[in-house]
């Protein structure tokens, strides 16, 4: 007599996992922009120069070499405009168009961060944040996405942000207010209306160099 099969035990299923939610816009956006810093200087003939930067801790402040050059000491404004003080231009990298400054004294602000990309995030939504058009009050916000990575000057992202004069130099930043790049330049002819903004990853390998005052 044919002896009866045993039935196998059913296979688990196993589902994928349940991926992280990204926090809201709002969440990230309040905790960045006390962070964003304007920047203006007047120079020896009266020209003067507007732009933004990222408050990065320790009071330093990141922003595009293009904003400070020819400066020495510059006045910066944060905390959406509570907080007015002078800066120093520690170091630059001209070629990369990046440079650092430090507070003189100190600010209690919190520190924005920069976070390696990898140049594998294309299509992803970023905000930027800056002080364009001589805004005075506080840093406006346009949102886009990653449109794709170049190397230029360096490597370099391509968004679709909207962005203006006096938005050089502020930080262009993902959903949990990490900063994914600095911005330099808004791309003319074919490609008019794309931002350019320099990899955090290619700030990251130079930033302690520039804290230490290389000028190049």
């Amino acid at each position: 007599t044919p002896q009866p099969t045993a039935t196998p035990p059913p296979t688990a299923t196993r589902l994928p996992p349940t991926p992280t939610p990204m926090p809201p816009w709002d969440v990230a956006l309040s905790q960045v922009r006390p962070s964003v810093v304007r920047i203006n200087w007047t120079d020896a003939s009266g020209g003067r120069s507007l732009g933004s930067g990222a408050y990065i801790g320790e009071g330093y402040i990141l922003t595009a070499h293009h904003v400070v050059e020819g400066a020495s000491t510059v006045t910066v404004t944060a905390n959406i405009g509570a907080l007015t003080g002078t800066a120093t231009v520690v170091g630059w990298d001209a070629a990369k168009d990046i440079a650092v400054l430090r507070v003189v004294g100190t600010w209690s602000l919190p520190a924005l961060q920069l976070r390696a990309t990898n140049r594998g995030e294309s299509g992803q939504e970023v905000a930027l944040l800056g002080y364009p058009l001589f805004n005075d009050d506080s840093p406006s916000i346009s949102r886009g996405v990653i449109s794709r990575y170049l190397r230029l000057w360096g490597w370099v992202i391509e968004t679709d942000a909207a962005t203006n004069s006096g938005n050089s130099g502020g930080p262009l930043v993902d959903r949990n207010g990490k900063i994914v790049g600095v911005l330099q330049a808004t791309r003319q002819g074919r490609e008019e209306g794309l931002a350019v903004a320099l990899t955090s990853d290619e700030v990251l390998t130079i930033l302690a160099a520039l804290k230490s005052g290389s000028k190049t």
